[in-house]
């Protein structure tokens, strides 16, 4: 036995290389007995879980707790698996981790707020290809016509306020619905699929203006 150093007869307990009696297996920290108790070893010593932890253990970042199993380090801190969430919308972070001035994202999150989003949706641009027009990013699937939404044959498209029109709607868009004039000067009214001139925007009941 390692404790007494008396020979073992009977019921034998080990940590690493070493043997104890079942009554000499104790901490090597506090000397409780760990006979039937979980322990760790240190260098083929025993320590009762309190002690290992006051020595060795890693503590979450988030609940502060001991970590007895699987942990991620992410900026220098350690972290219960589930315990690693986004600063932004509190969810675990399951995939990609990203880090800015010392917070912590999912890529979801980092990309809506530091990265490339589109000028149709307003949502990040995550992965795979996108379109730069009008000086400004699309999803692909984003880049079509402002009113009907459908893709651009080969005539191309049109631009008003930053916006692509199919060439039906851009005459639509560029055109007051009560005059049927030209909207030269921008200042325009939208309603529906609809331009109007400020002045010419009437109730349809009083048919008094709207300002």
């Amino acid at each position: 036995c390692q404790y007494c150093h008396e020979k073992i007869v009977g019921s034998i307990l080990s940590s690493g290389k070493k043997f104890y009696h079942p009554r000499h297996f104790l901490c090597g920290g506090c000397n409780c007995p760990l006979n039937g108790k979980p322990f760790f070893e240190i260098e083929d010593q025993p320590y009762c879980v309190t002690c290992y932890n006051d020595q060795h253990g890693v503590k979450c970042a988030f609940c502060n707790e001991f970590i007895t199993g699987e942990y991620i380090t992410v900026l220098n801190k350690n972290w219960h698996p589930d315990h690693l969430r986004c600063c932004e919308c509190n969810e675990p972070i399951n995939s990609v981790i990203e880090e800015k001035d010392g917070k912590i994202y999912c890529h979801k999150d980092y990309q809506r707020l530091f990265g490339i989003c589109c000028n149709k949706c307003n949502e990040p641009i995550l992965s795979g290809g996108y379109i730069t027009a009008l000086d400004k990013p699309w999803h692909v699937d984003c880049f079509v016509c402002n009113i009907c939404n459908k893709p651009f044959t080969e005539s191309g498209f049109f631009e008003i306020d930053g916006f692509p029109y199919c060439e039906k709607h851009y005459e639509i868009a560029s055109q007051c619905n009560f005059c049927k004039t030209k909207i030269v000067d921008n200042k325009k009214i939208k309603v529906g699929d609809l331009f109007y001139h400020p002045n010419h925007v009437f109730c349809t009941c009083c048919k008094k203006a709207i300002s």
